[in-house]
Parts: C-alpha cells; structure tokens; sequence
C-alpha cells in the first residue's frame, strides 16, 4: 500500500513520472534554479506509550534547509552538469507555502497545485527550468513527513530510540509548468537513527529545546537531507 500511495502521488504529479531527463530536455536546459517548498519548522515529536503521552513541537531550522538544499545542488551540479549555470533566485517561501496548503492547512506531497506559480518563477529568472523540492510523507514504522525528528518511548519516563528523518521529493518544473522529471528518497531512506543515550536525551521534549541539544539535532537533519539529496540527484543520473 505505501509503494502504491507513492506511486499514486508520481502519477498526479508528472502525468508518467519520468525518472530522467528526455534527451531533448538535457540539451535546452542551460539556467536553473532551485526552490525549497520543504518547511523551516521541522517537525520534533516523541510517540508514547499511549497517545496521552504523545507531545509535538517544531525546531525552527531558520534558513538552513534551504541553505543545506541550495549547497548540495550547487555542488552536485558543478560535478555532474558543469554546463549548467545555476541562478539564485528571489522568492517567498512563505507566500508559496500558503498556496502549496490545502484548505484545512496540510502540506500535500506534491507540488501540482503550485505548478503555475513556478512557471511563472522560471519565466520571470529566465530559467530553463526549476528543480523543486518538497516533503513526503511515510506512514510505517517510523512515520514522518518532510524533514523533522522522532522520539519513540520505551517506557513512561524514558526515551527508547530515536531518528532524524528527511522524506523529500524532487521535481523539475519547466516555463510552461511541466514536468520534465519526478524522484522522491525511498522509504528505506528517509530516515536515520540518532545517538538518545549520547545525547542524553530527556522524556520531555520540553526539556530536550536546549540550545546544545536543538543543535545536534539540526546537525542530524541537515546531512540526512544533504545525504538523500545527494541520492535523488544520482538516481536521475546527476
């Protein structure tokens, strides 16, 4: 079922989700530009026992996703498309991430009902197309959507096991809205297990929003997205 909801979510977003650029795609393209609809506010959890002893919040990561994401391309793409000249562009993420919402506020896994708002972005940075990447969303597990972490409980006052996950999508967008190639991390991916015990981590995530532990926290998040990044680009042949 979750290989068939992926496949679902490819299908909606590139019509056959083309797991590499056309030939012909290869030869236009000369200008890009990279755009992040994966949100600042990473998610930090903790799954209890009971859902009584669940708790949420979020680590505002401040630009570094998108400052991770842009430096992983940037270099992956001086090694595997020097040709490619890849532009900084101007744009919102928040103003895009209220269109990317759908109407109760959930963040889909797909980047469809944005596509015209990126066409236009190309067109306005003279770009042959955008590389777009956006959360993805597993249930199984070690459930997560997008870039976030997760505490799993082993009993009612202590931390059992934990992981960083970066479930992303990538997509790229050409001026007329197309999609010229589709990947996401697979399920077996996204995740990765972090040091609880060398951490010191506590049962309340409360007391876990420290600045010495929220920061090797983000340190886990930005290079299990640098990494699965760095996987996406490969498997479309970057």
């Amino acid at each position: 079922m979750k290989k068939l909801l992926i496949c679902l979510i490819a299908i909606f977003v590139s019509g056959c989700a083309a797991k590499k650029l056309s030939e012909t795609d290869e030869q236009r393209i000369r200008n890009v530009g990279v755009v992040s609809i994966i949100p600042e506010d990473a998610t930090f959890q903790k799954i209890g026992l009971t859902v009584f002893n669940n708790e949420k919040t979020v680590i505002d990561m401040n630009g570094q996703l998108t400052a991770t994401i842009t430096s992983t391309v940037n270099s992956r793409l001086a090694q595997s498309r020097p040709q490619w000249k890849v532009k900084d562009i101007g744009f919102e993420q928040s103003a895009l991430l209220e269109k990317y919402k759908t109407s109760d506020g959930k963040i889909p896994s797909d980047p469809g009902k944005i596509k015209k708002d990126l066409a236009q972005l190309a067109k306005n940075n003279g770009l042959d197309a955008i590389i777009v990447f956006f959360p993805m969303s597993y249930e199984h597990a070690i459930p997560g959507k997008g870039v976030g972490v997760i505490l799993r409980t082993m009993s009612l006052s202590s931390i059992g096991r934990g992981y960083a996950h970066a479930a992303i999508g990538m997509t790229f967008v050409d001026q007329q809205g197309e999609t010229m190639v589709y990947e996401h991390i697979g399920a077996e991916k996204f995740s990765k297990a972090i040091d609880v015990d060398g951490y010191g981590m506590k049962y309340s995530l409360e007391a876990n929003m420290t600045p010495e532990m929220t920061d090797r926290l983000k340190a886990d998040m930005k290079n299990l997205l640098q990494q699965n990044i760095t996987t996406t680009l490969i498997s479309i042949g970057m």
